[in-house]
């Protein structure tokens, strides 16, 4: 497989001013900008919760993959004990022994003109998060998958779950409607064990190593999406054994100023909108959007479900009966950024994201009390990129990154507990070097300084931002392709201090290695073999190790992946097989008998299969997905709130002058999922329709119905889902 060949500046697509742009998005060739440098892809700025809890009824050495002091590299096709891969993971074994004979073969096929199978940048988008350096999808190794602009303005997805439900494996989890704690789970890991990435801004997590996902961007908002599965720790570092979703914000006009807008009216009484104007004046690129959502939602709580509440807690011993109030929400966002290229390969530029969110909920307390759940995100980036020679790129980004939540009920002390403020400090330095268009070297460091509450500040004066974390890393990677070969390899360092100084305890420091490799073997222009070895952890949260159920003797889980890949690539889209499996040890979870405390089990493990395709032919578009999985722990049972099997099937059709018109169905489907001592969750099936007219060249009115079939399904035991909803949606896009 040859690079593309870079002729002459093609119109580009500009990534966000802080990102890894200066790539044509459509041949993965650099940029030329006006009357200067040319200039090559610079470094990306991108690259922990489990579910929502049910109803309430020393130094270490740690190397990834295995016991203190193994080979950090215990498990891939080029190792130095091949036998202990043979014994855990012979199918994976079988794949690098066949793509090492097919090289040693002699049988290379010149295929340089596979890369011209695949004209559409919608089906062959230029993806960063899978090596840290531009690529094309179709000419990567790890599994990733991209939601488009386009994706998102067809289907019209109202939240962001609702975008990610049906994804090859991923599965959403969710306390009722919109404005809801959600939680996501990828490849079966637990939701701490994901990273979540908003504009190369990393989403925080509290001291029980929760992702804060209240104030993630609404889908009106993000300009794409790129979800890399599988265990990407030698890459991302700690939790990021699930994998990574990397979302990308809107820009505005990469060409003259303009202006962009969206109105959302829908059921629940919801209004959503969006209003932005950006684009490029001379050398300075610039971009403004506020947005707001608004929604009487549903009843969080099933009163079937859980007809009494705090009954332990209620002196009369009978219980408070649940609230059968609806649940509203709401939510603000500011996104802003500015930048300028000096010339020279010099740009300098500031990013400013602002989030807020607020839920309402039952806290249990009697019917007439609620509770309040409010997020408050506040990113301020600033970044240099700077082209050292025609192929070294160099990136530095500093950012302070503030989050609050608190959460407000009717017995909590002095009217609120805050369970997470926390202040962040993070420095990224990251490098790209260039050999030709066969080979990319990428390194860099990342060093990260949170201070952060025990949860409990409102009733434990003094603790406020008392909770430390500092991670101090380096990472280098290399890709190249070689005639019919694609190789990549990647190798991290991650030194962790987590303390909290007013418990007494020594701080916890944990040093780690982590590493990946993977290969690809093209048997023709339409036919490529990948496999791919990693290695990942994730370190005890600060309340894991001090709090309440806390265990300073915790161990790192450390997590050893291997997959295997079949992808069938045609000039009108692709399908992709690949088979998975994954071994976690010294799990950490919480022990819900005495002494009520944070454990490592020894082991969990998943093996499954993801199938995932897209095409279009003409005016049809099909995209389909389907996961099967068996994340267990090591008694065989069933991880919480994971569906051994779960999907997605979607068809879009265009039709009229230059497609003015669009119909288009999709149906996602899930198992069952156990949640505790509770009883499983059924399997559901949802089916959404949508459909859109061009009103003329600048605006598109679009209607979408979910869950048209008013299907009674659950995501966690005891919360209520929405029914059928409709959506009707005004676009607007200066021209």
């Amino acid at each position: 497989m040859q690079g593309p060949t870079c002729a002459a500046p093609a119109t580009v697509k500009r990534s966000n001013p802080s990102d890894s742009g200066f790539v044509n998005t459509a041949t993965g060739c650099p940029e030329q900008a006006s009357g200067k440098a040319t200039k090559f892809a610079p470094p990306a700025r991108i690259p922990a919760n489990k579910g929502v809890p049910a109803l309430k009824s020393g130094h270490r050495d740690v190397h990834a993959g295995g016991e203190a002091g193994r080979d950090s590299f215990n498990g891939s096709c080029f190792m130095k004990n091949p036998s202990a891969l043979r014994r855990k993971t012979p199918w994976s074994l079988t794949v690098c022994s066949a793509l090492f004979s097919l090289s040693m073969s002699g049988a290379l096929v010149s295929l340089a003109h596979a890369d011209d199978l695949i004209k559409s940048s919608a089906l062959d988008p230029i993806v960063v998060t899978a090596t840290r350096t531009p690529q094309s999808l179709t000419n990567i190794i790890p599994s990733v998958t991209v939601i488009s602009r386009e994706d998102i303005e067809r289907t019209q997805a109202v939240t962001i779950e609702d975008l990610l439900m049906g994804q090859p494996g991923v599965e959403i989890n969710r306390t009722g409607g919109i404005g809801a704690q959600r939680s996501f789970f990828m490849r079966g890991q637990d939701a701490n064990s994901l990273a979540i990435y908003v504009d190369g801004v990393r989403v925080q997590t509290d001291g029980y190593a929760n992702l804060q996902t209240g104030a993630l961007p609404p889908p009106q908002l993000i300009d794409h999406i790129e979800i890399l599965r599988g265990n990407a720790g030698a890459l991302y570092g700690e939790s990021a054994t699930g994998g990574v979703i990397d979302i990308h914000t809107r820009v505005g006009s990469q060409g003259d100023p303009k202006a962009y807008s969206t109105v959302t009216l829908g059921s629940q009484n919801t209004i959503d909108t969006l209003l932005g104007y950006g684009g490029r004046m001379n050398d300075t690129t610039f971009n403004l959007s506020v947005s707001e959502m608004r929604t009487h939602g549903i009843a969080p709580l099933n009163s079937v479900q859980a007809p009494i509440l705090n009954l332990a807690g209620n002196s009369n011993g009978i219980g408070d009966p649940s609230n059968p109030n609806a649940g509203p929400a709401q939510g603000q966002t500011v996104n802003a950024s500015l930048s300028h290229d000096f010339g020279q390969g010099l740009v300098l530029g500031l990013t400013e994201q602002y989030a807020y969110a607020n839920d309402q909920y039952d806290d249990g307390n009697g019917p007439s009390n609620d509770s309040f759940n409010t997020y408050r995100q506040n990113n301020l980036t600033g970044f240099a990129k700077y082209l050292i020679t025609s192929d070294w790129s160099t990136q530095l980004d500093l950012t302070r990154s503030d989050f609050h939540f608190q959460n407000t009920e009717s017995l909590c002390p002095y009217g609120g507990c805050d369970y997470n403020t926390s202040a962040t400090n993070l420095l990224k330095w990251s490098n790209i070097y260039k050999w030709g268009a066969q080979k990319t070297l990428n390194f860099g460091l990342d060093y990260s300084s949170q201070k952060f509450n025990d949860g409990l500040d409102a009733q434990t004066p003094g603790t406020f931002l008392n909770d430390t974390r500092q991670s101090d890393a380096g990472y280098v990677g290399y890709s190249q392709r070689w005639h019919d070969f694609e190789f990549q390899a990647n190798l991290r360092h991650d030194d962790l201090k987590v303390s909290q100084p007013i418990s007494g305890d020594a701080a916890q420091k944990y040093a780690v290695n982590t590493g990946l490799l993977g290969a690809g073997y093209w048997f023709n222009p339409h036919l490529k073999l990948t496999a791919l070895d990693s290695s990942g952890f994730r370190a005890p949260a600060v309340q894991e190790l001090y709090g309440y159920s806390g265990n300073p003797n915790l161990l790192p889980q450390t997590t050893h992946s291997t997959e295997a890949g079949l992808e069938l690539v045609e000039s009108w889209g692709y399908l992709r097989a690949v088979r998975f499996e994954s071994q976690t040890k010294n799990y950490i979870t919480y022990n819900p008998v005495p002494p009520y405390a944070s454990i490592n089990v020894p082991r969990v493990t998943n093996q499954g299969w993801e199938f995932s395709s897209r095409y279009a032919f003409g005016g049809l578009k099909f995209l389909a997905a389907y996961t099967l999985q068996n994340p267990k722990d090591e008694n065989g049972a069933t991880l919480r709130l994971r569906a051994k099997n779960f999907g997605s099937v979607e068809i879009d059709q265009s039709f009229g002058s230059n497609g003015r018109y669009d119909v288009g169905s999709k149906v996602t489907q899930s198992g069952s999922r156990t949640d505790g001592a509770h009883p499983d969750l059924a399997p559901y099936t949802l089916w959404s329709v949508y459909a859109g007219m061009k009103l003329d060249e600048e605006f598109k009115l679009r209607l979408r119905v979910d869950n048209a079939l008013n299907e009674k399904y659950q995501l966690s035991y005891g919360y209520n889902t929405p029914g059928t909803t409709v959506w009707l949606t005004l676009m607007y896009q200066q021209k």
